[in-house]
């Protein structure tokens, strides 16, 4: 697929983009679990589609079906990160 930073890059950009969708598209309506809920689902979606497995890259290893469904949780689950560093910097601005 690529080098390791490629794909390192590729996935935090994933992070990125799914947070301000799922931001976007759910968060005026929804809270909590919910949110995280999509995220991840749209995580899993996303390495399943783009053929993303951290345990390859990390292990080199074959691609699996477990290996995506991990690299599309972190993908979820970063998104919550960025939400969290967003929403930090966006209250010191105020």
């Amino acid at each position: 697929m690529g080098s390791g930073i490629s794909v390192l890059a590729i996935i935090l950009f994933l992070a990125l983009l799914t947070e301000t969708i799922v931001e976007r598209l759910f968060g005026s309506w929804l809270k909590g679990y919910w949110l995280i809920l999509i995220a991840s689902a749209m995580g899993v979606g996303l390495a399943f589609a783009y053929k993303l497995d951290i345990v390859n890259l990390v292990l080199s290893v074959d691609i699996t079906a477990w290996g995506k469904v991990l690299t599309g949780l972190v993908i979820g689950a970063g998104s919550d990160t960025v939400h969290g560093v967003m929403k930090r910097y966006a209250l010191r601005k105020q």
